[in-house]
């Protein structure tokens, strides 16, 4: 199964995709999170860092917002 792909044209545009993402568990996933941002990072063609991204955030941060009360 694809899950993710990168395309170079020839006149220098990038592209990625990928099917993952649809949970937000996913994003609380440092691997997941470092091929996000190494993606955007490429298809930017900003330089990607050697071992990829930090992408390193706390649990506060990755913290879902509380669900208002009804």
């Amino acid at each position: 199964m694809i899950v993710g792909w990168a395309f170079e044209r020839s006149g220098g545009g990038r592209s990625f995709g990928t099917t993952l993402g649809h949970f937000y568990g996913n994003f609380q996933q440092q691997p997941f999170r470092r091929m996000i941002v190494n993606a955007i990072l490429w298809t930017a063609h900003v330089e990607v860092p050697d071992g990829g991204a930090v992408v390193d955030l706390s649990e506060d941060d990755l913290a879902l917002p509380p669900k208002p009360e009804e």
